[in-house]
């Protein structure tokens, strides 16, 4: 009789705690989720997206806006590279949250309402400019995960 108690006990217990680790690993998926997404709203990341708008005249959010090729046209060398520069933070930034996604760390349905324009209009935009990069570091798999996150939401609708 007591061990079937013992038992009842134990079993108890571990259900309880695994319970509890779940709900603790969705907290923190949901907290890395708005500590990582809220950087897309405010600081750096947003920086560069208005000195894109303002000092270049690229506004890259916009739907049927320039691409990457229209705006390099325009500029000279000095501002080029700016831009570049520019677009290395911005994808960096994607590349992170696309790798957070790939991995389970960020919850890609909340990240889908915080980065779809952004990820999509960035990536679609700048498809000459991702190549340029792979080229010169000679690396496929350059920011492929901002790619890959963006291809997917674009050619599927949230349900």
């Amino acid at each position: 009789m007591i061990n079937t108690i013992s038992m009842l006990i134990v079993g108890i217990s571990a259900y309880l705690l695994r319970k509890q680790i779940q709900l603790e690993y969705h907290w923190n998926r949901k907290k890395v989720a708005e500590e990582t997404l809220t950087h897309f709203t405010s600081g750096p990341f947003s920086a560069c997206l208005d000195e894109l708008k303002e000092k270049y005249n690229w506004a890259i959010l916009r739907k049927n806006g320039e691409n990457y090729d229209d705006v390099m046209k325009r500029l000279d060398n000095k501002d080029r590279e700016a831009v570049d520069k520019l677009l290395v933070n911005i994808f960096r930034n994607l590349e992170t949250a696309g790798i957070k996604m790939h991995h389970g760390v960020l919850d890609e349905d909340i990240s889908h309402d915080y980065l779809f324009s952004v990820l999509t209009n960035v990536v679609l935009k700048c498809k000459v400019f991702l190549v340029k990069v792979r080229e010169e570091r000679n690396e496929s798999c350059v920011y492929e995960n901002a790619e890959h996150f963006a291809n997917k939401w674009a050619s599927q609708k949230k349900a």
